[in-house]
């Protein structure tokens, strides 16, 4: 495989169960070393989020505000600015703060837990955001919710890849 994924560039990755389309995104970020070639990222250090097909299953925080924190606060983003940072993402996943921060992330629907993954994709900003059937358990206000994500990883001039990305005519 031949890809190069630039700024500001959205690229779907669609093929047969088994081809490879996970492991391509796991290769991207760097959670797998290539057995031959190589794999070139021009991102920070901690610029690459690859979220699972199933991100819900890594959750493991006591509330919602928590799991979106944890990530900022490891970075060293000040607590209170994680916690600012985290309300605010919850406000662009369309989850109300006052209902959603202070629940537990393992009592929610899974639309909603996917919606929970996306904020923290908005609240670490990723230089580079891999996202593996984004679309799976979401409704058409999460669908929304996830072009929002894409449009927003794309326009900070971020690149974003997905595996079975949707594309412009399921919108």
């Amino acid at each position: 495989v031949n890809l190069q994924a630039s700024s500001g560039e959205c690229i779907g990755v669609g093929g047969r169960n088994g081809s490879g389309k996970s492991t391509l995104l796991l290769l991207a970020g760097g959670a797998l070393d290539p057995s031959h070639g190589r794999v070139v990222r021009n991102t920070r250090e901690h610029g690459v989020l690859y979220l699972p097909q199933s991100p819900e299953r890594l959750f493991f925080a006591e509330t919602v505000l928590e799991e979106i924190s944890f990530g900022l606060e490891r970075l060293g983003v000040a607590r209170d600015n994680a916690r600012d940072r985290a309300l605010a993402a919850l406000e662009k996943v369309s989850l109300d703060p006052a209902k959603f921060a202070a629940r537990s992330p393992f009592e929610l629907s899974y639309g909603e837990m996917r919606r929970v993954a996306f904020a923290i994709a908005f609240a670490l900003e990723p230089e580079l955001l891999l996202l593996d059937e984004p679309a799976s358990c979401l409704d058409r206000d999460g669908r929304a919710v996830l072009d929002r994500l894409v449009d927003f990883a794309r326009d900070s001039g971020g690149a974003s890849a997905c595996r079975g990305a949707v594309t412009p005519a399921d919108r």
